[in-house]
């Protein structure tokens, strides 16, 4: 029996379009394994999205998982993207047009996304330099604006994520909640989200976290609840993502989306504020 049910759930239900393939240290799944987990569960459709960071020695990587897609027959629609480290306010990545033409070629969209403050990040130095609440914030807040006006990326990725687990860190913040991000500065994000046709992805990762009790994670639910109210107010598209590196079967798998989803339809959410690739509408 399927874990989910096409006959009792919308499209909203069976998404995720945020899966790592390539990045599940110390387990060892090929790409037909998790498509196949992806069809145990009653997927519609995922994408592998795997990172892009400007220290990776070869994005050629994805161009192994675009052959991987292509050979497998599956019922579930299966895309390829890349979490692409943004380095800068400026908007700057490790993805070269040129010199990378034949990757960005075999990808169906890219995706975005700020990691800065995380210590396994090339930008982690950087963050080590010594900032106000403020101006962490507002160097972060350019950072994701520049992702949202840039034409290359389609998606943007656990958005202010990177900032609160900066400001947690330095202490500003006792907790991972976008509570922490100034009302305005949301407002802004998704009028810049809806004018430029961004999807913006909703992680299940800190609603999970929350649910399950881990430390930094209380009070996650009323951040995001405000921050998705922000967007569907203003007309962005979302998305949705596990975030998903190990199918481990309790804390990782291809559609382990569930607290996503929840609090999307709590706040008025549904099939039609899905951001979806084009030609599947």
């Amino acid at each position: 029996m399927l874990w989910r049910s096409a006959l009792t759930l919308s499209l909203i239900d069976k998404v995720d379009f945020h899966v790592h393939v390539a990045e599940r240290y110390p387990h060892n799944y090929s790409v037909e394994e998790v498509i196949r987990e992806a069809e145990s569960r009653g997927l519609s459709y995922m994408t592998l999205t795997d990172h892009w960071r400007p220290y990776d020695p070869d994005p050629c990587t994805f161009l192994w998982e675009r052959r991987e897609i292509d050979r497998i027959k599956t019922k579930v629609k299966v895309f390829l993207s890349a979490e692409v480290d943004i380095v800068d306010s400026e908007g700057h990545s490790p993805v070269k047009p040129l010199l990378h033409k034949e990757v960005i070629e075999a990808m169906d969209y890219l995706s975005a996304a700020s990691h800065l403050g995380e210590p396994w990040t090339c930008e982690y130095d950087k963050s080590r330099i010594h900032m106000n609440k403020l101006e962490i914030i507002e160097y972060e807040h350019k950072k994701h604006l520049s992702i949202l006006r840039n034409e290359m990326f389609d998606v943007v990725l656990h958005p202010y994520g990177s900032t609160v687990a900066w400001l947690y860190r330095e202490g500003y913040a006792k907790t991972f909640s976008l509570k922490e991000i100034p009302e305005v500065y949301l407002r802004e994000f998704a009028e810049y989200a809806a004018l430029y046709g961004k999807g913006v992805e909703i992680n299940n990762v800190p609603l999970a976290a929350e649910k399950e009790g881990v430390k930094g994670y209380e009070r996650i639910t009323e951040g995001y609840e405000t921050f998705i109210r922000i967007l569907l107010e203003k007309g962005a598209k979302l998305t949705i993502g596990s975030d998903c590196h190990y199918c481990d079967k309790h804390w990782h798998w291809p559609g382990w989306t569930e607290e996503a989803v929840q609090i999307i339809k709590r706040c008025g959410g549904s099939d039609e504020d899905l951001w979806l690739p084009k030609g599947i509408r």
